[in-house]
């Protein structure tokens, strides 16, 4: 979803048919650096910045990858992968997680079911 014209709400529902574990993954060349809190990055390359923020669920934390595929697939050379990891659930659960300027914040409560998305 576009925020404001300068925003990206980027929304996966996930409802697992039984426990399972879930990972959220987002392959990047940037850097990538990680707040104390885990729960922010600021992605950059060169002279341009991003921010991403976890806006749900709650408890999730950012983690990097080095991206390594074994072969036969081609090397992914200097690319990253920004990954959440969420312990077993068999709980329908929301990801949702905003890009933005740094000098931005999120819109105000922007995480909505995506069957309202557009209505």
């Amino acid at each position: 979803m576009l925020l404001n014209r300068r925003q990206v709400l980027l929304q996966d529902e996930v409802r697992p048919l039984k426990a399972a574990d879930i990972c959220w993954n987002f392959h990047t060349h940037a850097t990538i650096a990680i707040a104390g809190n885990g729960s922010e990055a600021t992605l950059s390359e060169e002279t341009s910045r991003l921010s991403v923020r976890i806006l749900s669920p709650s408890n999730a934390k950012f983690e990097v990858l080095s991206i390594n595929p074994p072969a036969p697939q081609r090397p992914a050379t200097d690319v990253r992968n920004l990954i959440i990891r969420l312990p077993r659930t068999g709980s329908p659960t929301t990801i949702a997680i905003w890009f933005g300027s740094p000098d931005e914040q999120p819109s105000a409560s922007p995480v909505m079911a995506l069957s309202q998305w557009g209505k």
